[in-house]
């Protein structure tokens, strides 16, 4: 999913439960925007974006692993979620990014 002007992917409130898995992600302002709950993106190569996954609001327990993210603008994992919120971020890979992962808790 190449030079989108937004998203490669967008997660959105109710859309639960979703497999992203096994695909390149490159050159968007963000790879994959999660904003709900119970999905997993795996396997995945994410490379020349602004932020490579992105966590907001109520997205919880969602797994991040096993992708390989590269050369990201701002940020290769962020996460801004209200407090109390888990996500569970595995073993990814994260290579010349601005800054790899940066978490800000939100009320």
């Amino acid at each position: 999913i190449p030079y989108s002007t937004q998203y490669g992917f967008f997660i959105y409130e109710d859309a639960n439960n979703n497999l992203i898995q096994k695909n390149t992600i490159e050159n968007n302002k963000i790879a994959v925007y999660i904003k709900s709950n119970s999905n997993q993106i795996a396997d995945n190569q994410l490379t020349d974006n602004d932020i490579g996954i992105y966590f907001l609001d109520e997205a919880s327990d969602n797994i991040a692993s096993g992708n390989s993210i590269k050369q990201s603008a701002v940020y290769a994992i962020y996460t801004k979620v209200r407090g109390g919120l888990e996500n569970i971020l595995g073993a990814n890979s994260v290579f010349k990014n601005r800054k790899d992962i940066e978490g800000k808790e939100i009320n």
